[in-house]
Formats: C-alpha cells, structure tokens, sequence
C-alpha cells in the first residue's frame, strides 16, 4: 500500500465503506471494546504491518502471533 499526502480520496471513501460493511459491527473508532477491541490509539499498540497481517492474515496470526491469540481468548470470537 503507497499512502500519499494528502490521502487518496478514492482510497479513503473505498476504505471507509469496506470498514462500514465489515468491521463497525464488532470494533468501535473508540477505545471501548463492542465484540473486538476499540481501535483508538491502535497505531501506538501495533505496528503497521502487525495492522494488515491481523486483517489480512487473521488464521496466520492466530496460529502463530501470541498478541492475536491473547486477543481472541479475551474477545472469545475469531475475526
């Protein structure tokens, strides 16, 4: 992903109906957790490579990322 400055607003409006579409349901823009956590300050908690590994990659992560495994013993649903 090459991000530019300022963003792509193409890429904004497809990203942002994507996370409507399948993510708004279980993670908040807060820091309270609905079903998974809240994403406010993510970026200062994980990398952005852990970021797209975790969205992208979710059984991988799971299998073999301890983070991602603490994280589904306390949220109790996969991704």
């Amino acid at each position: 992903v090459t991000l530019t400055n300022p963003l792509d607003e193409a890429m904004v409006s497809r990203g942002q109906a994507i996370t409507d579409m399948k993510c708004s349901a279980c993670h908040s823009m807060a820091e309270n957790r609905i079903v998974g956590p809240g994403w406010k300050g993510v970026t200062t908690r994980r990398t952005p490579e852990w970021i797209m590994n975790m969205i992208t990659n979710v059984d991988v992560m799971l299998e073999k990322d301890e983070a991602a495994q603490k994280m589904l013993e306390e949220c109790l649903v996969r991704m």
